[in-house]
């Protein structure tokens, strides 16, 4: 991206999030006129570079499935968990996810609810 100032073309900025935050921490983000004009151009090239590494990033179908039923796993036979203990297990899924997961185990017999609620624990068989 080019530096504007004053209408005239000063020199190629590298603009990327991680560098723009860098500048900033250092101190080192120079003030200009067009001050109020550059936060919306910075936000349309950071969102475009979220957008191209999201695009990027992706997880094998069942991948989180599978860490929660290796979480589990972990956990001794007769030994009582609860979600709150899958959750710091795994902390990219969801409750949701976790929920999902502990009631297809209970319906394969692999795990049983004890309690119902909050307070409620699972216990690997």
């Amino acid at each position: 991206m080019w530096s504007f100032r004053n209408h005239r073309l000063l020199e190629p900025v590298d603009v990327t999030v991680a560098n723009l935050m860098a500048a900033l921490g250092r101190g080192t983000a120079r003030l200009d006129p067009l001050a109020s004009i550059q936060p919306v151009c910075c936000r349309r090239y950071a969102y475009r570079e979220s957008e191209e590494r999201v695009g990027q990033l992706t997880t094998a179908p069942g991948a989180k499935s599978r860490a929660v039923r290796l979480a589990i796993e972990s956990f001794h036979p007769g030994q009582a968990l609860s979600i709150a203990e899958l959750e710091r297990a795994c902390p990219a899924v969801s409750r949701a996810t976790i929920r999902r997961v502990l009631g297809q185990l209970r319906e394969q017999g692999q795990i049983e609810c004890l309690g119902t609620g909050r307070s409620a624990r699972w216990k690997r068989l």
